[in-house]
């Protein structure tokens, strides 16, 4: 029996609304596999670099130590899910990155016999065992206040306390009412434990340290201060001077034939609207890897010059500088152009840095001044990757490492997405892929017609 006109177009849209639910039915059958299985999307220009470059450093670090490490996470309660991704996630890259580096993830609530073996209680701890030590990671180390799983720095500096359980030791005297939390932050994120001294209660038996950080922006106990500057020098220790320009600071290292003559150093090249914060030429050096003039210079504020002494006395390297275009301001509250009683010609140097070998300790000794605080405050390292960078070169040069990348500190650039934000996702990939056959559809209805 033949079908008429009108049961034929009954019977197309019939099918078509049947082959539309069934591939919307497979759509969401695929989702939900995709759903139980963790995954990332690297979208940086490093290509399928999931790690910071200091992790990249750790794991150089590692490898040159020939030690073996097991890493082991445990699984967060269920409703943490994204969290676990973040951990699996993340072990998958270090494990990938060295072959040093064995890493595991168990579930506990799966597998509590795993976990008893290595004597785990809390859910999302993480074990590091390795050259006959064991470090434990707490859940409360490894997770944000925000609830969000932020384990690899503290996994980082767990490594490095397995290959090197002697770090560096140090040590942070700050005069002054400035903020340098985001130095301490730095400090930490390398691995480093830091000490903060009372530069009014430093006494007669400071034996110093292997790094001596000196933040000299106000009133200061200049006996005690010396004293510590002295015994660090004198054991062969590294030192990180700054002090504002014209400082009475500045006399502390005068034996270094280093000083900081009075006024501010302007740049005809400088941080639109802000004269006083000049864009300054990086020199080539270890703490300046990954610098360059411009948008990833350093950034200063009312900086001052630093003259060094060539002759007879230690040999210093630029390493912060303006350009010829420069000129120091002595006049308090004027900016402009030099005067005659300026001098013109540049370049002033901001920063500058001296190796020199110790031969009662046979090592050499480092030291850097740097004739600003405010590249060190807490409101440039907060908001200007190139100083947390110059910081963190800094920081390795003075304590003997190398430094670690070319690349500017920036945060993981895998994508794991929360629970919420994968249903975001799945629910706009559902909604327009009916929506698509259903216009294919009428697109091809209308055709049909008009035939």
């Amino acid at each position: 029996m033949a079908m008429t006109l009108q049961q034929r177009r009954f019977h197309g849209r019939v099918n078509g609304a049947l082959v539309g639910l069934c591939a919307s039915v497979c759509f969401v059958l695929l989702a939900l596999l995709v759903d139980g299985v963790s995954a990332q999307v690297d979208i940086s220009a490093d290509g399928w670099s999931t790690v910071e470059p200091e992790t990249d450093a750790v794991m150089a670090e590692l490898e040159a130590s020939g030690v073996a490490v097991q890493i082991i996470g445990f699984s967060h309660q269920v409703r943490f899910r994204e969290r676990d991704r973040a951990m699996s996630t993340l072990l998958r890259a270090l494990d990938a990155r060295s072959a040093r580096v064995r890493s595991e993830f168990i579930r506990m609530d799966a597998d509590r016999m795993r976990a008893l073996e290595f004597g785990v209680e809390r859910h999302g701890t993480v074990v590091l065992r390795g050259n006959g030590r064991r470090v434990d990671l707490d859940p409360s180390e490894l997770t944000s206040s925000e609830g969000d799983f932020i384990g690899e720095g503290p996994i980082r500096r767990a490594i490095r306390r397995l290959i090197a359980p002697t770090l560096p030791i140090i040590q942070v005297i700050q005069a002054g009412p400035g903020a340098f939390h985001g130095v301490d932050a730095i400090i930490d994120d390398l691995g480093y434990d830091v000490e903060r001294l009372d530069s009014r209660t430093i006494g007669l038996d400071y034996a110093g340290a292997d790094l001596l950080i000196v933040f000299a922006d106000g009133p200061f106990d200049e006996g005690a201060l010396q004293r510590a500057v002295r015994t660090q020098l004198g054991v062969g220790g590294s030192l990180l001077f700054a002090a504002e320009p014209g400082s009475d600071a500045w006399d502390l290292v005068q034996s270094l034939g280093v000083t900081s003559p009075p006024g501010v150093v302007y740049d005809a090249q400088y941080v639109v609207p802000y004269p006083r914060q000049p864009h300054l030429e990086v020199l080539p050096h270890g703490s300046t890897v990954g610098l360059a003039v411009g948008q990833h210079s350093p950034r200063v504020s009312s900086a001052g010059a630093v003259t060094v002494r060539t002759i007879a006395g230690p040999v210093w390297q630029e390493v912060l500088r303006t350009s010829r275009m420069g000129w120091l301001e002595t006049e308090p509250g004027v900016v402009g152009v030099p005067t005659r009683e300026e001098p013109q010609s540049g370049p002033f140097t901001v920063a500058a840095a001296l190796t020199r070998r110790d031969q009662v300790n046979r090592r050499d000794s480092r030291a850097m001044v740097v004739a600003d605080i405010d590249l060190f405050e807490d409101g440039f390292v907060a908001t200007t990757t190139s100083n947390q960078q110059f910081i963190r070169n800094a920081i390795r040069w003075l304590t003997g490492r190398s430094s670690v990348s070319s690349r500017h500190a920036r945060p993981r650039r895998s994508v794991v997405m929360s629970e919420s934000e994968l249903r975001v996702v799945q629910v706009g990939l559902l909604v327009p892929y009916p929506l698509c056959w259903l216009s294919i559809g009428m697109v091809i209805r209308r055709l049909r017609r008009r035939a």
